[in-house]
């Protein structure tokens, strides 16, 4: 026994029905490579560790592979079984969907200007490994005035380098990227299946349709996901067999979904509607769609705060920007993606209106500006004096979700609100004060970009105002 070789150490723990081992050991990039190199082995996002199936068989065959450079602590593995037994089934399914990619680096990539000229500059942690990764590719250049790697703007170099990343390195694109090479955004989509052999990716048929019929990112994202789960609970069929598919084997797919318990309505109807894409749009196959059974959602009510729980999450936002960016979201029942596509010209202030451009469905329409918002957001102007977006990140750009969703998370925590509070229930509660104030209803339509009334209508049902106009049978008794 090497004492020198490094220590991981071995747990038994459970998710859901599954029972797994877990590995854990201090930072080590060449055991992280190793163990990622075992086709057995998986990462979980959610519990930031590898793991195996707890068959007695996984970690015997880890162990076995490792031997001679990793000294195994197997303790809390109770029940250590030398004899083999029957290997479980791993790899995709519809119902569990082991994660392959270790909790990797993030690179950002941002396009930038230095000597005149349109790079991308190369943004992340200082950590050594990547630094020298970087250093020795061949692929990007040191750039003195950005102090950074720099690598030129086109598609080829911006390919190479992604594919370079591949497996090692995870890749963010800022939001003033604009991908339309199908072939870029199929890598970037499907990093996080590097090291798995079994994966089958996405057709770029499909991702090209999706493209040429000018679906949103958000959509061509969710799409993309749905599909290619679709395609791996099916790895074992060939693609002639998953072309020829009909609609009874895509409906027991959907079922087995619905059966799990595990997704909602919402997420298996977006799964059918991805799947349904490639069949009529991409192979134009006349499948009886038809008869996929399609889940029927509830009549769920949106939830919304009161002007008090606005009031004291507002309080609690110190830092002009944020405060700016919420304000948008509940001043003018603004989505968060359409907060981070702002630009300085959208704020027509002497008309007191918000131009929204391309909003979902792809539809323009125009907002109420408040008057206390159009105050702070001229502040908020002085102070960080925005290029092109009207609300940009640390490098230029559109601001990112996560940060705002952070930024309300902290503001919740400090107010004391004892629920949880999403950036859309914002818009809600915008739609939901403005009807209880005596709004039109076809006003906040056009507001929301609501294509149909019927779906404004669904806030009456939490108008406090309407309901306050309604006496209980109990006050009419004569006790």
């Amino acid at each position: 026994m090497n004492p020198k070789l490094p220590i991981v150490f071995a747990n038994r723990f459970v998710h859901g029905s599954h029972k797994l081992i877990k590995f854990w050991f201090n930072h080590n990039p060449d055991v992280a490579d190793m163990l990622e190199k075992l086709p057995w082995v998986r990462f979980s996002f959610q519990y930031g560790c590898f793991y195996i199936i707890d068959d007695g068989v996984e970690i015997n065959k880890t162990v076995e592979a490792l031997k001679d450079k990793v000294l195994f602590n197997l303790k809390r593995v109770n029940t250590f079984i030398s004899k083999p037994l029957t290997v479980v089934a791993t790899g995709y399914n519809a119902l569990h969907q082991p994660e392959t990619v270790i909790k990797k680096p993030v690179v950002k990539f941002l396009p930038v200007v230095s000597g005149g000229r349109e790079v991308v500059l190369l943004t992340f942690e200082y950590n050594r490994e990547l630094y020298m990764m970087l250093l020795k590719s061949g692929l990007v250049v040191w750039d003195k005035q950005l102090r950074g790697f720099v690598l030129p703007c086109d598609t080829d170099s911006i390919k190479n380098i992604v594919r370079f990343f591949r497996g090692r390195v995870k890749v963010l694109f800022n939001s003033a990227m604009k991908v339309r090479d199908t072939e870029l955004m199929k890598l970037l989509l499907e990093q996080g299946w590097a090291s798995d052999e079994s994966f089958v990716g996405c057709p770029l048929a499909y991702l090209d349709k999706l493209f040429l019929k000018e679906y949103s990112p958000n959509t061509i994202r969710t799409y993309h996901a749905m599909f290619i789960r679709f395609l791996n609970h099916f790895k074992r069929y060939s693609m002639e067999q998953i072309d020829a598919m009909d609609a009874v084997q895509i409906n027991a797919y959907h079922a087995l979904l619905k059966a799990s318990n595990k997704y909602s309505v919402s997420y298996i109807n977006q799964s059918i509607n991805a799947v349904r894409f490639y069949y009529a749009e991409v192979l134009q196959r006349q499948v009886e769609m038809d008869g996929i059974d399609r889940p029927q959602r509830g009549f769920v009510l949106p939830k919304v705060l009161s002007e008090a729980e606005v009031e004291a999450i507002f309080d609690k936002v110190r830092n002009i920007k944020h405060r700016a960016m919420l304000m948008m979201m509940y001043a003018g029942g603004l989505r968060i993606s359409e907060v981070l596509q702002l630009k300085i010209k959208d704020i027509q202030g002497e008309r007191k209106m918000i131009y929204i451009q391309g909003g979902k469905g792809n539809k323009d329409r125009y907002t109420v500006l408040s008057d206390k918002l159009l105050v702070l957001l001229r502040e908020y102007y002085k102070v960080y004096r925005p290029k092109e977006y009207l609300f940009e990140g640390q490098y230029g750009g559109a601001y990112s979700a996560e940060s705002i969703r952070s930024v309300l998370k902290r503001a919740i925590e400090e107010s004391n609100l004892n629920k949880r509070v999403t950036p859309h229930m914002l818009r809600h509660s915008f739609a939901t004060h403005l009807l209880e104030r005596g709004t039109d209803l076809r006003y906040i339509q056009e507001m929301l970009g609501h294509e149909s009334t019927k779906t404004t209508e669904i806030y009456t049902h939490v108008s406090k105002k309407q309901i306050s106009k309604i006496i209980s049978p109990a006050d009419f008794l004569k006790i």
